[in-house]
C-alpha cells in the first residue's frame, strides 16, 4: 500500500481542505440567529473539518469514506446546524465511489443513502424549507453525485479501452511487419536452398554422374525439408484474413521419422492407448516438440537411434523422445526453452535431461480436455 508520499493522496488532501473551507464559508451566512438552527460554534466547525478531511482517502477507500462522511453529516444535522452546504462533502464522497467502483455498488449505496437520509432530513430544523423540501434536496444531491460519478467512470473506461485498442493495433502491426521480414529473409533463403538442391539433382540425373547413394539421399532430404519448411513458414505467417494455415500434428510424425532416417538416425515410434483427435494446438505442440527434439539429436547427440513414445491418457497426452547418444546436462538452450514454453502455454509440464540408461530424454505432458478445440 502506498504511503503519504503518494502524490494522489496529497492532491485529494488539498481538495478535501478546499471543500471543507467552502462548506464552512457557505454555512456561516445561513445562520441568521433568529431561526431554530444552532449557531456555528467550534463544535460545528470541527465536525465540518473532520468530515471534509475524510475525503483525503476517498479514492483509496471509497466505501469507508462514504460511511465516515455520512456519520459526520448525520451528527452535524442532529445537532441542529444549518442544513444544506455540508451535502457538498457527501456529494464528493458518493461521486468518487460511483467513479471508482462498479455500477452495482454505486446504485446499491445510492439507494441506501436515500433511505437513510429521509429521517434526519425530516427532523432538520429550517425556517425556510419544509421537511419535504429537505428530503428532496438530500435525494437530489445523492442522485446527481452518483450519476456524475458513473458518467466519469464510463468515460474513463472508454479512454482505457481506446488506449488498449490502440496498443493492440500497434502490436499487431509490429507482428505483421516482423512476419513480413521473417518471410522475406528466411523464405528467400529456403527457396534458394531448395532451388540449388533441385538443380544439383537435375544435373546429376541428366549427366548420369556417379555419386554415392547417401549423397543423393541427402540432396533429396534437403529439398524435401526445404519445401516443407517453406510451406510451414508461409502458412504460419499468413495474414489472419487468409485461409486457415495448414498445421502439423501427430499424423505427420512419419515424415519426421523418414527425414531423420535420411540423415542416418533410426527412429522408432511407439503409441500407447487409443489414439484420439486432439485439439489443433495440442496436436501441433506434440509434433513441434518431436521435431525440435529430433533436430537436437541430429545436431548435438551423436546418436544412431531414437525413440518417440506417445501415450494417450484420460484428458492428457504425453510424448517422450529418447536417444542413445552421448547425453547432456540439460542446460536450457533455445530449443529446450521453446519446447518448455510451448508446453506450459497449454497448461502442460515439460522436462528434459539425461536418460536413465544413457542418452538424453525430452518429455512433455499436455492436457487436452481443458483446451479449446
Amino acid at each position: 500500500m502506498t504511503g503519504w508520499n503518494d502524490r494522489t493522496l496529497w492532491i485529494d488532501a488539498g481538495i478535501a481542505v478546499i471543500l471543507g473551507v467552502a462548506t464552512a464559508v457557505t454555512t456561516i451566512p445561513a445562520v441568521d440567529g433568529d431561526g431554530g438552527e444552532a449557531a456555528m460554534g467550534p463544535l460545528g466547525f470541527a465536525i465540518v473539518a473532520a468530515t471534509a478531511l475524510c475525503l483525503t482517502f476517498r479514492r483509496r477507500y471509497p466505501i469507508g469514506t462514504v460511511a465516515a462522511v455520512v456519520a459526520g453529516t448525520t451528527a452535524y444535522t442532529l445537532l441542529g446546524y444549518p442544513y444544506g452546504p455540508i451535502f457538498i462533502l457527501l456529494a464528493a464522497a458518493m461521486g468518487t465511489l460511483a467513479a471508482y467502483r462498479g455500477t452495482r455498488t454505486a446504485v446499491t449505496t445510492c439507494a441506501v443513502l436515500i433511505v437513510a437520509s429521509v429521517p434526519y432530513s425530516l427532523i432538520a430544523d429550517s425556517d425556510d424549507d419544509s421537511p419535504v423540501v429537505n428530503v428532496v434536496i438530500s435525494v437530489v444531491w445523492i442522485v446527481l453525485s452518483t450519476m456524475a460519478g458513473m458518467a466519469f467512470r464510463q468515460a474513463r473506461m472508454a479512454r482505457l479501452r481506446a488506449k488498449d485498442a490502440e496498443r493492440h493495433r500497434v502490436q499487431a502491426q509490429e507482428r505483421l511487419d516482423m512476419a513480413r521480414e521473417v518471410h522475406d529473409v528466411v523464405g528467400h533463403s529456403l527457396a534458394v536452398i531448395n532451388l540449388h538442391a533441385g538443380v544439383i539433382q537435375h544435373v546429376l540425373n541428366r549427366d548420369n554422374v556417379e555419386v554415392p547413394e547417401p549423397v543423393r539421399s541427402s540432396l533429396a532430404a534437403i529439398r524435401e525439408s526445404g519445401s516443407d519448411a517453406l510451406r510451414d513458414l508461409r502458412a504460419t505467417l499468413a495474414p489472419p484474413t487468409s485461409t486457415a494455415p495448414v498445421t502439423r500434428g501427430v499424423a505427420d510424425l512419419r515424415a519426421l521419422v523418414d527425414n531423420a532416417a535420411a540423415e542416418g538416425l533410426r527412429v522408432r515410434v511407439q503409441v500407447d492407448g487409443d489414439a484420439r483427435r486432439l485439439p489443433p494446438s495440442v496436436d501441433t505442440a506434440v509434433y513441434r516438440i518431436a521435431q525440435e527434439a529430433l533436430t537436437n539429436v541430429l545436431k548435438h547427440a551423436d546418436a544412431s537411434g531414437a525413440r518417440i513414445e506417445i501415450a494417450y491418457l484420460p484428458d492428457v497426452v504425453t510424448i517422450a523422445i529418447t536417444d542413445n547418444g552421448r547425453g547432456g546436462n540439460g542446460a536450457p538452450g533455445t530449443g529446450l526453452t521453446g519446447m518448455r514454453q510451448r508446453a506450459e502455454s497449454l497448461g502442460g509440464v515439460f522436462e528434459a535431461g539425461p536418460g536413465e540408461t544413457g542418452g538424453f530424454t525430452v518429455r512433455a505432458r499436455l492436457p487436452y480436455a481443458t483446451v479449446a478445440p
